[in-house]
């Protein structure tokens, strides 16, 4: 069996940076759309409205989750 070569400890640092930029950019991605929907549409359907949130909240746990370096 074929042993798992160990990664150096940066590529965690620069993943976990990479995949925090991402989802930061998701998540203003999301309040945006939110903000224009509900400015530009006449009639908001909540549901809508409630779909935008927990995408924007869902990325928020899942960025709290990533490991914090410095």
């Amino acid at each position: 069996m074929k042993s798992l070569k160990q990664l150096p400890s940066n590529v965690d640092i620069q993943l976990s940076g990479v995949c925090k930029g991402k989802i930061m950019a998701e998540i203003t991605s999301l309040q945006r759309q939110l903000e224009t929907y509900s400015i530009d549409t006449e009639v908001i359907d909540i549901a809508v409205l409630q779909s935008y949130k927990a995408m924007i909240n869902s990325r928020r746990q899942w960025l709290s989750g990533l490991p914090v370096h410095f």
